[in-house]
């Protein structure tokens, strides 16, 4: 149940982000879409892509896994490294405009990623060690600076805000704002209890915990659907795919066993029924044809 729930919710968090990333670097955004915003998105992919080919590679057995392990891992270093800053980073690029600050100038935010020197050289090391343990020495400092990064960015919208002529730009700035501020709480709760909890309760806290920071990506991606946020525009096909795809790994993680299950105790393919099913859906109810 548990290895299922984590397959699950890394599984949608790495489409979702892979489906974000792939529509803001239409040549269409290319305009709107501030380099900060892309990093940050970016960030986010790595992390959650990362995250979700090192646990389906947990127990396989060959001459490459060793390397494509320490490779996710790295990959999933990086993204949460990353993401701090690039939130930061992001967030100063949203001050209402008065003049156009370079985008070096912030330079000095990404510092911390410099912590991935020690953490690639761990994690390479060690490729089948559970992450968290790996980079033990890491683990705190990033999750305070996280925390920090997370409240300050929320503060700063927030007091942005105000600057802002565009009714939009002020709503979305607040749900921002708010998300950001309950990744914090929930992050916060979750390591503040994390090495107090008994080994089943770990394991769901292990597979819960990749979710909050996909909370500001959701409210990120609904404003740009739902008001055109930063003029920036998502593909209604990578929409839909995405909508798709965590569909059918929801289907193949619950009712795929199921029907495989029932497949093997009574002798019919109850995929095929299942497939009927669908299909009258489709065609009695509109909205989801």
């Amino acid at each position: 149940m548990i290895h299922d729930l984590r397959t699950f919710c890394l599984g949608l968090a790495a489409v979702l982000s892979t489906a974000l990333l792939l529509t803001l670097v239409d040549r269409r955004n290319w305009r709107y879409l501030d380099a900060a915003v892309l990093l940050l998105i970016f960030a986010g992919w790595l992390f959650y892509a990362g995250s979700f080919l090192n646990w389906l590679l947990r127990g396989s057995a060959g001459p490459w896994i060793a390397p494509l392990q320490s490779l996710t891992s790295i990959a999933m270093a990086g993204g949460i490294a990353l993401m701090p800053s690039a939130l930061l980073h992001s967030v100063l690029r949203m001050r209402p405009p008065t003049r156009r600050v370079p985008l070096a100038r912030h330079a000095y935010l990404y510092l911390p990623v410099l912590c991935m020197i020690p953490a690639c050289r761990w994690l390479w090391r060690n490729p089948a060690g559970e992450f968290v343990v790996t980079l033990r020495p890491l683990v705190i400092p990033f999750v305070v600076w996280m925390i920090i990064a997370s409240l300050v960015s929320a503060a700063a919208l927030l007091r942005f805000r105000r600057g802002y002529t565009d009714a939009i730009y002020r709503r979305s700035a607040t749900w921002i704002a708010v998300s950001l501020m309950v990744v914090a709480a929930l992050l916060a709760l979750a390591f503040g209890g994390f090495h107090q909890q008994q080994l089943v309760e770990r394991e769901w806290l292990a597979a819960l915990l990749p979710l909050p920071p996909m909370i500001p990506g959701f409210v990120f991606a609904y404003l740009i659907i739902r008001y055109g946020f930063m003029r920036l525009m998502l593909e209604q096909t990578m929409v839909y795919g995405a909508i798709v795809m965590a569909g059918l790994l929801l289907h193949q993680l619950t009712i795929g066993r199921l029907t495989a299950s029932l497949q093997h105790r009574f002798g019919i393919d109850f995929a095929i029924v299942e497939a009927g099913l669908v299909a009258v859906l489709l065609f009695a109810y509109g909205p989801i044809r």
